[in-house]
């Protein structure tokens, strides 16, 4: 990883590979840094936005989750039905206590919620309950239940192979050279 990114040093992928490596090594600081280099590459890219939030609520600390947030608030600007990222933007929002961002996300899940299973309008209903109520510890317990039961469901896991690399894969596979100039077809 460290020879590619010594041939591709501005290229998103593999900024984002490197990032989710030192996430495995069970280092903190490195995956940050790396990770806002990636989202710095490719601004446009959902992947490495989410992941650059992962790892910013792993730190626990306000500062993060508050910048863990406005990274959450720019994927759903930019896919705004995206399911993982609403549930996500909840989750943390409610655990920073703010409500108009907790409004935001359960106003847009509210459409999105007609095609769900019985169990996951059931928790749908909890959050929504929760939201109305400002049980704030009780949003937070009902967006991880919510996102539990969705996981199942078809229209999540597109969304959050949308911002996700699939958890069997370190990152997605490479289908193309890098720094090497593609060969021609003869």
């Amino acid at each position: 990883i460290e020879q590619a990114l010594a041939l591709a040093p501005d290229n998103s992928a593999v900024v984002l590979l490197a990032a989710r490596m030192e996430a495995a090594r069970g280092r903190m600081d490195e995956p940050v840094a790396r990770l806002r280099r990636a989202v710095e590459l490719d601004p446009d890219g959902l992947r490495a936005r989410f992941a650059l939030a992962d790892e910013l609520q792993r730190l626990n600390s306000p500062e993060a989750d508050g910048e863990a947030l406005a990274l959450l608030d720019e994927i759903v600007r930019r896919a705004p039905n995206n399911l993982a990222a609403l549930v996500e933007r909840a989750r943390i929002a409610a655990r920073r206590r703010d409500e108009s961002r907790i409004r935001s996300s359960l106003e847009a899940l509210t459409p999105l919620s007609t095609a769900w299973s019985a169990q996951a309008l059931e928790q749908f209903k909890s959050f929504e309950s929760a939201v109305t109520e400002q049980r704030f510890d009780d949003v937070v317990r009902a967006t991880t239940f919510l996102r539990n039961v969705l996981a199942p469901v078809p229209a999540f896991r597109e969304s959050l192979t949308a911002v996700r690399t699939p958890t069997e894969l370190i990152a997605e596979p490479f289908d193309r050279f890098l720094a090497l100039t593609p060969p021609i077809a003869q």
